[in-house]
């Protein structure tokens, strides 16, 4: 189970557990009373495994640590109470659907690093006014609103 270890914007923040990230077929049991809670993925990991945390309802932000190297598909899909995500200067990959129908996401920024983001990473994201990235041809071929600068 994740632990209370701290507050980030005013949210507790709880580190995810080992398994949660590492296997894709066991899922983080959250619990019923749906608080939001700000996610602190462990320093030692490298990947976030598709669908980890999809249709999840009490992930408000994710902090990642600078060892993540590649968001999976779908990884953070339909995560409704999702607002702000802080990628790390050493990440590759942002996996097709990642952080698909996340519509509270106003706003991302994309590290240098960053080589390749699959289809429909933002798609379905109605609030998402502002993506910072430098190579904008990474997102040439992605279903975002018109506004989204």
């Amino acid at each position: 189970m994740a632990k209370e270890i701290e507050t980030y914007e005013g949210l507790p923040v709880v580190e995810a557990a080992t398994s949660y990230i590492l296997n894709d077929a066991t899922r983080y049991s959250w619990s019923r009373n749906k608080p939001t809670y700000a996610v602190k993925i462990p320093d030692d990991r490298v990947a976030i495994k598709a669908g980890a945390f999809s249709e999840n309802d009490e992930v408000g932000i994710v902090l990642m640590p600078e060892s993540i190297r590649m968001i999976g598909r779908s990884a953070f899909y339909d995560c409704s109470k999702l607002t702000k995500v802080v990628l790390p200067n050493s990440l590759r990959m942002i996996g097709i659907s990642a952080f698909e129908d996340c519509d509270k996401l106003a706003e991302i920024r994309i590290p240098d690093s960053v080589t390749m983001i699959g289809k429909d990473a933002f798609s379905g994201c109605d609030n998402l006014k502002e993506i910072r990235i430098k190579n904008a041809a990474l997102l040439e071929g992605q279903d975002l609103e018109e506004d989204v600068r």
